[in-house]
């Protein structure tokens, strides 16, 4: 609830923190006002609705027991085998020429 004005000062006090709240409202519904327009142009609505789908089926094949989730996980597998025996080996060697 308001206070009650008293004099000409309050008044012109009250009337100044209004226009700088008119303003500041100004402000914003142009900010929102261009941000909207930008999000509803088609290249930036064909870009989100790609962008959506992209991450979903990307969710989809890592959550899901698909064959392409298995593949790579077979490779990486693969992968950490074949450099732990390649740093094993020169570890290895390495030892032998210490000795």
């Amino acid at each position: 609830m308001m206070k009650k004005i008293k004099n000409i000062r309050e008044l012109q006090e009250a009337k100044t923190e209004i226009l700088k709240r008119q303003n500041e409202s100004e402000s914003r519904i142009r900010s929102n006002w261009i941000d909207l327009k930008e999000a509803m142009m088609p290249r930036n609505i064909i870009k989100e609705t790609l962008n959506e789908t992209a991450m979903q089926k990307t969710e989809d094949v890592l959550t899901s027991d698909s064959l392409l989730k298995n593949t790579m996980m077979y490779g990486l597998t693969l992968l950490a085998k074949m450099v732990t025996d390649k740093v094993g080996d020169k570890v290895g060697n390495w030892i032998k020429k210490k000795s």
